[in-house]
């Protein structure tokens, strides 16, 4: 009899702290505000408009949840101070909605959802450790996805899907921070995402769309960034690293007018770039510190690939199959090597090295190539080699103790050396 009371009184206490609002019609507005831990609030807006709902919670392991059909202007808002929260948000078929989560805490989980909607907007703001943020869009268009969180070990998911003209936002300050974003189908979308601390990890995806842009900023030491985009076209991915021990790497796959741009700002960094498959692609690699690594590899036509490094022991590398590609690499500073390798047609590679120790290889195989190495400094040394027909290749060294050789297979091929 005692073990009954115990749980007819547990039931009770459950039930009135489960607040849940359930609304249909225009212009209405559902609060709940709760206090202390385990608490659960629901509210449910149905065929409206200009529809609010507003959950405050502060304790812990407390659970809130707003649902929003098939309304427009709609507005949901969840606030939760305390730890291990849980906070859901879900739009279906509406226009004009938006959906806010603010989270203070450890270890609190956000997600909000919208499907089928335009002009639709979703705000997670999470301040703490170990907290997790969780949006998708789908099927809509003009959306706006933002994510913000600041502390340790928090987790940042993005998914939109078949729209256009989306935006996805993602900005994390602090230490082993992860971000990952995807963007499949759509047009014109962008994504940014905005790291400042140690050890942070982004990673972006857009397949099968075009116009698309992809922009990662890291500022801190042992970053890492990646950026895959697929099938696409007129697509723009952008790297920018600043600090210690950082590498990032971009790879965009048949498409055509992609544009590739890595820059880094510090020392022992490593950017791979790889553009296969597409025409007028264009690929950038800008390196300023020490014992940088820097590797571009391009398949297709029309295609330009550049590499900038300034500062001490560099290793630069670009690879092209194809024909009419560019390939640039200008190192200033002590100790650098760079390789360049074209296969095909009409082929342009251009090396530029200034101060000691530099060393050039260039490799043209076809017809109509040509390789211009320029070094001046000491103990700079230059290598030369191309098979085939139509082909040039000029160097010219500046300083003493210079070494060049030039190899040439074919016929119609000329050589200048100049020292």
């Amino acid at each position: 009899m005692k073990k009954r009371m115990i749980y007819a009184s547990a039931v009770a206490l459950f039930l009135a702290a489960t607040p849940a609002f359930a609304q249909s019609g225009t212009s209405n507005a559902a609060a709940i505000t709760q206090e202390g831990r385990l608490n659960v609030a629901a509210a449910s807006q149905v065929n409206g408009t200009g529809n609010g709902a507003a959950i405050a919670q502060e304790g812990r392991s407390n659970a809130a949840s707003s649902l929003q059909v098939n309304g427009a202007d709609n507005a949901s808002a969840i606030s939760q101070e305390g730890a291990m929260n849980r906070a859901a948000v879900a739009q279906f078929g509406g226009l004009d909605n938006s959906a806010a989560v603010e989270q203070e805490g450890t270890m609190n989980r956000a997600a909000i959802a919208q499907t089928g909607g335009e002009d639709n907007d979703a705000d997670i703001d999470q301040d703490g450790l170990g907290n997790d943020a969780r949006i998708s869009q789908f099927g809509g268009e003009d959306n706006e996805a933002d994510i913000d969180q600041d502390g340790f070990r928090n987790m940042a998911g993005a998914a939109q899907t078949g729209g256009e003209d989306n935006d996805i936002d993602v900005e994390q300050d602090g230490s082993l921070n992860m971000a990952g974003v995807s963007q499949v189908g759509g047009e014109e979308n962008s994504t940014e995402i905005m790291q400042d601390g140690y050890r942070n990890t982004a990673v972006v995806s857009q397949v099968g769309g075009y116009d698309n842009e992809a922009d990662i900023d890291q500022d801190g030491a042992r970053n890492y960034a990646e950026v895959t985009q697929l099938g696409g076209e007129n697509n723009d991915g952008d790297i920018e690293q600043t600090g210690d021990d950082n590498a990032a790497y971009v790879s965009q796959v048949g498409g055509d007018d992609n544009d590739t741009e890595i820059m880094q700002d510090g020392d022992d960094n490593t950017a791979y770039s790889s553009q296969l498959g597409g025409a007028d692609n264009m690929a950038t690699i800008d390196q300023d510190g020490d014992d940088n690594l820097a590797s571009v590899a391009q398949a297709g036509y029309d295609n330009m690939a550049t590499i900038d490094q300034d500062g001490e022991y560099h290793v630069a590398g670009i690879a092209q199959l194809g024909e009419g590609n560019e390939a640039t690499i200008t190192q200033t500073g002590d100790y650098q090597t760079a390789v360049v390798a074209q296969s095909g047609e009409d082929n342009l590679a251009t090396v530029l090295q200034e101060n000691h120790g530099n060393t050039a290889l260039v490799g043209q195989l076809g017809r109509g190539n040509s390789a211009d190495v320029h070094q001046w400094g000491e103990h700079g040394t230059a290598v030369v080699g191309q098979a085939g027909w139509g082909h040039s290749a000029t160097v010219r060294q500046g300083g003493a103790g210079n070494a060049a050789v030039v190899g040439q297979s074919g016929i119609r091929n000329t050589a200048v050396i100049t020292q």
